[in-house]
């Protein structure tokens, strides 16, 4: 598999698993309330973090808490989106569905190869 997914229940798990794999994740897509370290803290974390920040991961909020605050205070770090989960089986498939296909055209460092000029 390409790229392989990862789930993970603790923003720390998180963590660890980017400090020790060798692996470019393609994309973070995660909640806000998670146990022991929420999905803000997280972010702040792999942003404190250089090795993290320059690998350039894309880092999005799904999650079903999308209060005004909450969405500010999101943005004041560097995310590259904030969605509220959609509800209902085909609608979740749909939304991850586009939200995968803007992450594979976009281009980012760290992306692969760049497309000829």
């Amino acid at each position: 598999m390409l790229n392989p997914i990862h789930f993970f229940v603790t923003g720390q798990q998180v963590l660890d698993y980017l400090l020790t794999t060798s692996e470019q994740p393609f994309l973070i897509l995660c909640g806000i309330n998670m146990p022991k370290m929420n999905g803000l803290e997280l972010r702040q974390r792999i942003e404190a973090n250089q090795t993290l920040k320059q690998r350039a991961i894309p880092f999005i909020f799904l999650t079903t808490d999308a209060s005004p605050s909450l969405i500010e205070e999101a943005y004041e770090g560097t995310i590259q989106g904030f969605f509220k989960k959609s509800v209902g089986h085909e609608a979740a498939k749909e939304q991850l569905r586009w939200i995968m296909g803007y992450w594979q055209h976009c281009l980012y460092p760290y992306s692969g190869p760049q497309p000829k000029q």
